[in-house]
């Protein structure tokens, strides 16, 4: 990692580890979180930070991260799929029928 997230992430501790574990559950590019969780236990063991803390922290963001999709296309898929490119091919037919599909797999 470059010594720039090093210095952000002792700078600002465990609101640098919460923000880049969501941005990275978001789907920012970059590291797999494998790596970057071993890159804060080692951080976290040289920088004195509270591990047990820092295992918080990210089990928080990654939960945050995982509602805000979830929220997002719950209740904003109707609205994206209005609006979506020409040039994007969905079959909304499908789509529509989905949940009827997974209802009648449940019963």
């Amino acid at each position: 990692m470059p010594d720039i997230l090093m210095n952000y992430v002792v700078s600002y501790g465990y609101i640098a580890i919460f923000l880049i574990v969501l941005l990275h559950e978001l789907g920012l590019p970059g590291l797999p979180n494998e790596m970057v969780l071993l890159y804060f236990g080692f951080i976290s063991h040289s920088q004195h930070l509270f591990i047990p803390f820092v295992m918080i922290t990210v089990t928080l963001a990654d939960m945050a991260g995982s509602i805000l999709l979830f929220v997002l296309f719950y209740y904003g898929s109707s609205w994206m799929i209005a609006r979506k490119p020409k040039w994007v091919n969905l079959p909304i037919a499908k789509i529509e029928k989905l949940p009827a599909r997974i209802n009648a797999d449940k019963g």
